[in-house]
């Protein structure tokens, strides 16, 4: 069996279903993480290997020695942010030899550094990219705010999920985004975050005084797609693109995505990741145009929301990742919907559990594994608990 081996440094369910998926296609996995990870609850995960917040990079390290992987699969950004470090001060040929196998070439890690970095290679491409400026000091910041006009765009590298971006209508509005973005948490803010969230990853950025790179980004008001692929030594191997129906809040994660055909979005896919050489799962995110054309404003080096879903043929990111990175020979698995909309568990329901979203589209709930389900929500919904396949489970025991 492949071994592979989940990185993760947040207790995301994304990363249970992933693994469900993986070990599905004939896959072991294991897993570094927290305790208390939801993907132990899905029987999928054959060891898992602690994680250390103060230490992360030892973790990272040890998770590797123990498990012996063929490769590695960071699920969150900081999970590929330690693995950035530990590349940095590998001494071991083999490690080395993992980490390219696993994600590809040096530029992926780059890439991953840096927003602007990203765009600037998508751009030689011949990618279309909304223009975009690295700000590293105030006086940057006035200059290129004057350039780009109000309102604009605010974001910080190494951050997902619309944590890292904000809106500025102003030069004090960007001046005080700025100065928020560009530097670690403080260390009360760091202990409040401890105390309610359990988060313990911010303390090690300020102990460091790690300063993360900001840049400014003109303004787009059309619609937002995403995509999803997998890549093989730059080579683009399956992909499904999306159009967002529906977001949690305002620039925030989707909650509901259509899928779409666009041979533009396919298109800048292709040349970006083989521009950058990756090997491994990723995410792009595009905004529209006012003429309606994509372009590409981010990429995450990291499985994203739905990447463990199967949608068809050439649509299974995780069946295209075992055979081609893998080299373990699998089918694709049946589409999990014939429809082209698909809301996102628990998102849509935290969103609105009364959503009229949740009777048009494919609600992606883990009924296979009811305890995930449970963990997800708590108490659960009616959208839940009158689903007949929920009742199914229930009455059998699972």
């Amino acid at each position: 069996m492949p071994r592979v081996l989940l990185l993760a440094t947040e207790r995301w369910l994304t990363t249970a279903r992933m693994a469900m998926a993986l070990r599905s296609t004939g896959c072991d996995v294991q897993l570094m993480a927290l305790e208390g990870h939801p993907a132990m609850l899905t029987g999928a995960v054959s060891a898992r290997y602690g994680y250390q917040p103060l230490k992360p990079i030892a973790s990272v390290a040890a998770a590797i020695e123990q498990a012996k992987p063929d490769t590695v699969v960071p699920v969150d950004e900081l999970a590929v942010m330690h693995l950035i470090e530990l590349k940095d001060s590998a001494v071991s040929e083999s490690l080395n030899a993992l980490l390219e196998r696993s994600l590809g070439s040096d530029k992926v890690l780059s890439v991953a550094l840096s927003r602007i970095r990203l765009l600037e290679l998508a751009k030689s491409e011949g990618v279309t990219v909304p223009e975009t400026i690295a700000v590293d000091s105030r006086d940057e910041l006035q200059v290129a705010a004057t350039h780009l006009g109000f309102p604009l765009v605010l974001k910080a590298d190494s951050t997902a999920g619309g944590r890292g971006v904000r809106v500025a209508n102003n030069l004090v509005e960007a001046g005080a985004w700025w100065s928020r973005l560009h530097r670690p948490l403080s260390l009360p803010r760091s202990i409040w975050r401890c105390l309610k969230w359990k988060e313990w990853t911010h303390f090690r950025p300020w102990f460091k005084g790690l300063i993360r790179g900001v840049t400014l980004q003109r303004y787009m008001n059309g619609g937002e797609r995403t995509a999803m692929a997998v890549a093989h030594r730059g080579e683009l191997q399956a992909f499904v693109c999306f159009e967002v129906a529906q977001a949690s809040k305002f620039l925030g994660p989707s909650t509901v995505l259509q899928v779409v055909d666009d041979p533009v979005m396919v298109a800048a896919m292709r040349a970006v990741l083989r521009g950058m050489g990756a090997t491994g799962f990723c995410g792009f995110d595009f905004m529209l145009s006012g003429d309606g054309a994509p372009m590409l404003i981010e990429m995450n080096s990291r499985p994203t929301q739905l990447a463990h879903l199967a949608l068809g043929p050439g649509h299974d990111l995780v069946a295209a990742y075992v055979r081609s990175v893998l080299g373990h020979d699998v089918a694709d698995r049946a589409a999990a919907t014939e429809g082209n909309m698909i809301a996102l568990y628990p998102q849509e329901l935290v969103r609105d559990s009364r959503s009229s979203m949740l009777s048009q589209a494919h609600h992606d709930v883990p009924w296979e594994c009811p305890a995930l389900v449970r963990y997800a929500m708590e108490p659960l919904p009616e959208a839940i608990t009158g689903d007949i396949r929920w009742k199914q489970g229930a009455e059998s025991g699972e």
